[in-house]
């Protein structure tokens, strides 16, 4: 069982069975003067009607058949998709903040529901030391959660603290509670908030349907794109996430976490490599 588990999500003809069809459509003027005074002031900023209804349907369908062969909904970003719709947002966002904007390798998928003692993650940041802030307010370091379905007040909506009510700021320890603000959006919406900001999922409705969305970490491009183009890269860092959020993905089997760390093992063994000059 664990054997043709590992050996579906290292194949690329299963991927290729339940492939997104449609071109991912994103709203070319996604910032308006009222959000981007948000981010400076608030750190955070909410895009609604980013992503087309049709695109997110797609992508929330995509995620529903790797979840039906019992393929967690991280590998989605073996997808190019899924790469391109956070490409195109990092197109649409960077302009109007006064930044080219790249995706860096860091994002997960998920698809939330009671129903299964499954759950959105618990108040975290994502970066603990400071993320560098330009003279313009705007940090450097931007988390973008997309949701690919509705996400109510009462099904799994994410919640956050605002800059200027986070007292502990960048640090982790703070009453989550404590000038929190709830944001219940709609299908299509993007969150949009400064990498460090205190952030979290509520609780999902045990009768509701299961709350699917996506999110990247973009960051003021210094370098060439990080998007890796071939099959086996994008395993390696699917691989690279698991790893990295182990922690928050209890419902992970053992099988795939020894997985992910046997593939990020073997892609640092590969990297060394290839830096190593011939004499």
């Amino acid at each position: 069982m664990a054997a043709s588990l590992i050996q579906k999500t290292e194949s690329a003809s299963f991927y290729a069975g339940i492939a997104p069809q449609r071109h991912v459509e994103v709203r070319e003027s996604l910032v308006n003067d009222a959000e981007r005074e948000r981010l400076r002031a608030q750190g955070y900023m909410q895009l609604d009607h980013v992503l087309a209804p049709g695109s997110c349907e797609e992508l929330a369908a995509c995620v529903e058949h790797l979840v039906e062969a019992g393929v967690p909904p991280v590998f989605a970003f073996v997808y190019d998709a899924f790469w391109d719709l956070f490409d195109a947002i990092a197109r649409g966002i960077g302009p109007p903040l006064g930044r080219t904007l790249q995706v860096l390798p860091d994002f997960w998928v998920w698809r939330v529901t009671a129903a299964k003692a499954e759950g959105g993650w618990s108040p975290h940041r994502d970066y603990r030391s400071a993320v560098v802030r330009g003279a313009d307010g705007f940090a450097d370091r931007l988390n973008v959660w997309v949701a690919l379905t509705d996400a109510p007040r009462n099904n799994a909506c994410l919640s956050l603290v605002p800059r200027p009510s986070d007292t502990a700021y960048p640090n982790l320890e703070v009453d989550p509670c404590a000038g929190a603000v709830d944001l219940p959006v709609r299908a299509g919406t993007a969150l949009v908030w400064d990498a460090n900001l205190l952030h979290w999922s509520n609780p999902a409705d045990p009768n509701a349907k299961p709350r699917i969305s996506a999110a990247m970490t973009l960051e003021r491009a210094t370098t060439v794109s990080a998007r890796p183009s071939s099959f086996q890269e994008r395993l390696d860092t699917v691989a690279m996430q698991i790893v990295r959020y182990e922690p928050y993905n209890l419902t992970m089997s053992p099988e795939l976490r020894a997985w992910a760390r046997a593939a990020s093992a073997l892609r640092q063994v590969r990297s060394r490599a290839a830096r190593v000059v011939p004499r």
